[in-house]
């Protein structure tokens, strides 16, 4: 009966514990190599497998597909695969990835036309780029600077929408940001002491 009660406890801890994660494969991937998808998921390996893994992982892979211009992928399904000793888990991803999407144009609202020019000069050349978010981040980052610079250092950009669509004759998906500018109140020092 002792060998009963301890088979028992030992099934019953074992159950308790979460796998360790031991392996993330990703099937249906086209664009990207395994090996990136390792790199972004390799917080995850030799780590205990949790009702909210899986989530994670997606919401892991979905970030770096959009930094990498795929807006338009699809995760079609995470799956955990426990090993029979009950002690790992692999998991396995199921993707696809789509086509990454190019920037076609920019809408800007809120500034006077001078410096709708001057914005629109110094976003021009990301058009028909890759739609990657810290490229456009940084001409924002200059774009703030200039503004600052010329007396408006409280001034916003915010990215009020942006429209995507597949552009059939050219066989890509193209993107259109819609910007908001407010430059608030001009802003100046009258004295230093």
């Amino acid at each position: 009966q002792f060998k009963f009660v301890l088979f028992f406890v030992f099934i019953f801890t074992s159950l308790l514990n979460a796998q360790i994660i031991n392996k993330i494969s990703i099937e249906g991937n086209k664009n990207i190599n395994q090996t990136e998808y390792q790199k972004w998921c390799s917080g995850f390996i030799k780590s205990k497998l949790t009702p909210s893994s899986c989530d994670t992982i997606n919401k892991v892979i979905s970030k770096n597909l959009i930094l990498q211009g795929y807006h338009n992928f699809k995760i079609q399904s995470i799956n955990s695969f426990v090993s029979a000793d009950t002690l790992f888990a692999d998991i396995v991803v199921n993707i696809t990835e789509g086509e990454q999407t190019f920037i076609k144009d920019f809408n800007i609202t809120g500034l006077d036309s001078a410096d709708t020019k001057y914005v629109y000069d110094n976003l021009s050349f990301l058009k028909e780029t890759i739609f990657v978010g810290a490229e456009i981040e940084n001409v924002f980052s200059e774009l703030l600077n200039y503004f600052e610079n010329n007396g408006h250092p409280f001034s916003l950009i915010k990215v009020e929408s942006d429209k995507v669509e597949y552009d059939s004759l050219d066989e890509k998906y193209l993107a259109e940001l819609f910007l908001l500018f407010d430059k608030q109140q001009k802003s100046r020092i009258d004295s230093v002491e």
